[in-house]
Parts: structure tokens; C-alpha cells; sequence
């Protein structure tokens, strides 16, 4: 398997940086499990129910003078209005986008559920860590074609 330099992850929102993302984890989808066993039954008896989407969490630095960073996740994280058009980048072209099963993001949105670790610590380059969570309703991130 291919392995890509961690040094090209980002998170934008439509083409403006918000953050150098140095690593993401989750996002994944699961089915909640139904139980319909009666009572009595001798086993338990389990249907599908609707998907989930497990929330995305992403850790990297951002610019602190730079007020498309920090400050506009944590506005959206405060305000609970829906990102525009939120992409996790991977290299310098390919990226996961907001997907609901369509060929537009419909009605799927994706929310700030936290700021965290947000630090005026800079490395080096003069940056800043920050670590941040995506909660995305009624759809997933799907790559890009």
C-alpha cells in the first residue's frame, strides 16, 4: 500500500486553508442494531435501524494571524451553523467531501462539535496546535473523484 506524506493534509473550506492537519481519525459508518426479540424467544433477533456516522477528529495547526484558522472553527463551533462546503485534504488534489448517497451534498451537513487544544505555543514556523471535531448529519465524507 502507497503511503502519502503527512506534510500535504489539510482542511479547507471550499479552496481557503483553515488548518494543516497532521492526522484524522474516525468517520466511519456503523448500523444501529434493532432488537426485536420478544420476551421468551431462546435468541436474540436484531434488524438493521438507520446508519451512523461516527464523528471526525482532527488534529494539526493553524496560523494564528491568520483569521480563516482558528477563529472561524471556533465561530461555527459557537454559533452551530452548518460548514460550507468542508473538505479534508490528503495530498494537493485529492480530498474527502460531504456525501448523502446523491450526486450534490443534498441535505447533508457538517457541524464544529469542538475547538480543542488550541494553544499559542508556536513550533518553529510559527504555528499554532489545534485539534477539532466534525460531527456530519444525514451523510459521510466520501473521497473526491
Amino acid at each position: 500500500m502507497a503511503s502519502l506524506p503527512g506534510n500535504l493534509g489539510r482542511f479547507k473550506l471550499g479552496t481557503t486553508v483553515v488548518a494543516n492537519i497532521k492526522s484524522w481519525s474516525g468517520g466511519g459508518l456503523s448500523k444501529q442494531m434493532l432488537d426485536m426479540a420478544a420476551l421468551e424467544d431462546a435468541y436474540d433477533k436484531w434488524t438493521p435501524g438507520k446508519t451512523m456516522t461516527e464523528p471526525i477528529t482532527l488534529t494539526g495547526f493553524y496560523d494564528p494571524g491568520d483569521s480563516t484558522g482558528q477563529e472561524v472553527l471556533r465561530s461555527y463551533c459557537l454559533s452551530g451553523t452548518a460548514l460550507n462546503d468542508p473538505r479534508l485534504y490528503y495530498s494537493s488534489t485529492v480530498y474527502f467531501k460531504l456525501y448523502d448517497g446523491s450526486s450534490a451534498p443534498g441535505d447533508c451537513k457538517c457541524y464544529v462539535e469542538n475547538v480543542s487544544n488550541t494553544s499559542a505555543d508556536r513550533d518553529a514556523s510559527g504555528m499554532c496546535p489545534i485539534s477539532f471535531t466534525l460531527r456530519v448529519s444525514d451523510g459521510y465524507f466520501v473521497k473526491s473523484a
